[in-house]
């Protein structure tokens, strides 16, 4: 694996963390815009949410925001639910940890942000409907495989019929005992998928895919065939830059893989996952955004300078404000 080549992919995870540049030109001090960033993650015990005057171009020049009124309410629901919010340290704010309030699927919620002095802050969401995906082998398909296998096959666990879900972002991550668990990202994936989005395939293909590894080991003698059969099947496949958009996961099977593969030794210890993210449409037009102006600031600088804005719902401030369902499946884990 490799970790360079994924700023873009850094950027699109670390935007609630204030990582992610801002286009801000020189505002005045006197009226500085408010940044509001919140992801809802379903079923989890505690939301946050990140609130911050931005002072200057960047989102690290920032104000912290701590006296304020925070809220969602869920609604289109017989009887809505607030969850409040309450300043924590710096930017950061956490919702209360109410087990009778927690963030569903599927359902809508509104933001607000009453700031003394300023008018309100508003933005709106619907929670990601999402199924749990998982590995799948047929044995009348592929090789025999055992837990160790680099033959991804994937379906949804709905036992009822699929309703259109979300979109989602997958990406394959390692975290190797062996290097201080230092997270890397694969640079490349591949599915055949019929909805995968292709705004960052980079003109490889499937066929250009290697694997390496210690070809005398248990796991690598039943992973050969299995990638060669793979290969095989959908060489022309093209491959996507450290992730793959799918609009919506109505296909109840598909494969996908992620490369190059640098199969570790017999016995080395490792753990790596496919990430898939259902994200809300709005969080999803988010990532979208920020990836595309990224990319094309690594091709021209003075993009850098644009007055041209990162896509933001938020009414009266700047940011985003979406749901995030995320399931991991493990790849390569011994």
């Amino acid at each position: 694996m490799h970790s360079s080549r994924l700023a873009s992919w850094a950027l699109l995870i670390a935007i609630l963390t204030g990582c992610v540049e801002t286009i801000v030109m020189d505002p005045g001090e006197e009226d500085l815009p408010v940044m509001v960033n919140c992801l809802l993650t379903p079923d989890s015990d505690v939301q946050m949410l990140y609130l911050q005057y931005v002072k200057g171009k960047s989102a690290m020049d920032y104000i912290p925001i701590i006296d304020a009124k925070v809220y969602v309410t869920a609604v289109f629901i017989l009887q809505p639910d607030t969850l409040y919010f309450h300043h924590v340290d710096g930017n950061r704010w956490e919702s209360e940890d109410d087990p009778m309030k927690r963030i569903k699927g599927g359902r809508h919620y509104n933001l607000t942000v009453e700031i003394p002095g300023r008018d309100i802050i508003q933005a709106e969401t619907t929670s990601p409907i999402a199924y749990r995906p998982y590995p799948y082998s047929d044995l009348a398909e592929a090789p025999s495989m055992d837990d160790h296998t680099i033959y991804y096959q994937i379906r949804l666990s709905s036992e009822k019929p699929l309703t259109r879900t979300s979109p989602v972002w997958v990406f394959a991550k390692g975290k190797h005992k062996t290097y201080e668990l230092c997270d890397e990202y694969y640079p490349y994936i591949v599915t055949d998928h019929p909805y995968a989005d292709d705004f960052n395939i980079n003109g490889k293909k499937f066929s250009d895919l290697s694997l390496t590894g210690d070809f005398d080991g248990h796991c690598m003698a039943i992973s050969w065939p299995a990638f060669h059969n793979m290969r095989r099947m959908m060489p022309e496949l093209p491959l996507h830059d450290e992730f793959v958009r799918i609009e919506h996961l109505d296909t109840n099977r598909f494969h996908i893989l992620a490369g190059p593969i640098e199969y570790p030794m017999e016995g080395e210890p490792h753990q790596d996952h496919l990430v898939f993210s259902f994200v809300s449409d709005e969080y999803d037009e988010y990532l979208r955004n920020v990836y595309i102006k990224n990319r094309k600031t690594e091709h021209d600088i003075t993009s850098i300078y644009s007055t041209e804005s990162v896509f933001s719902n938020i009414e009266g401030g700047v940011g985003i404000f979406g749901s995030e369902t995320t399931y991991r499946i493990g790849f390569l884990s011994m």
